[in-house]
């Protein structure tokens, strides 16, 4: 053989793909591949791909809601038209004309409902946003943190005493009673003030994960 010919020879075993090893079955079975791969590695990017999915499913589903919001505004403004318009247009006939009467009254009752639909629809779809929002924060991982109760119990105790204080048998007891009372307002501030930064913190969580999934998008 020249030398041409065992140069050929090795560059093509060198060209070709490796090989599985091969392992003879201890029972005449067949011979079993083995695999260098880690299999870990794989379980543990579909783990991370299988949140990932999650949470871009809450997002979706939180755009979808926010893209369902109910048109009331032709409920409102006919609402506006019968509840007010109608009635202050037949208010000099309603005395003397009993068909004008019943016709202000008909065009009150059913101004008051589509009011009240267009109310509790909007109000649905409200609820229906919040709880996309609370999906999304869950998802994420957060969670906003118990809100103290302790100011709320405290401005009741005051309006209470507030309350009760002009029946102790003392000569300055309106005093206590109105000192009770301004107390109580500045507890019931306080709580206001507390109950909205509270619902604050989750609109925070959410914006910031909204921003985030927005960004790897």
């Amino acid at each position: 053989m020249t030398h041409e010919m065992l140069l050929s020879v090795s560059m093509e075993e060198k060209s070709r793909p490796p090989q599985p090893i091969l392992i003879q079955a201890s029972e005449g079975g067949e011979p079993e591949a083995v695999k260098a791969e880690p299999q870990h590695a794989v379980s543990m990017a579909v783990g991370v791909n299988e949140r990932g999915e999650g949470l871009q499913e809450a997002v979706d589903h939180y755009r979808l809601t926010l893209s369902t919001k109910p048109n009331i505004v032709g409920l409102l403004v006919l609402g506006i038209l019968l509840l007010f318009v109608v009635p202050l247009t037949l208010l000099g006939e309603v005395f003397y004309d009993d068909d004008a009467a019943n016709f202000c009254c008909f065009s009150i009752i059913t101004g008051s409902v589509l009011f009240l639909v267009a109310s509790i629809k909007d109000n649905a779809w409200r609820k229906e946003v919040k709880l996309a929002k609370e999906r999304v924060i869950n998802e994420a991982g957060l969670k906003a943190p118990a809100a103290s109760t302790t100011p709320v119990v405290v401005a009741g105790v005051l309006f209470l005493g507030s309350f009760l204080a002009p029946s102790l048998p003392f000569s300055y007891s309106d005093v206590i009673s109105l000192l009770l009372f301004i107390l109580a307002l500045i507890a019931t501030i306080f709580v206001v003030a507390m109950t909205g930064e509270a619902n604050k913190i989750p609109e925070k969580y959410f914006q910031a994960v909204l921003n985030q999934v927005q960004e790897e998008e």
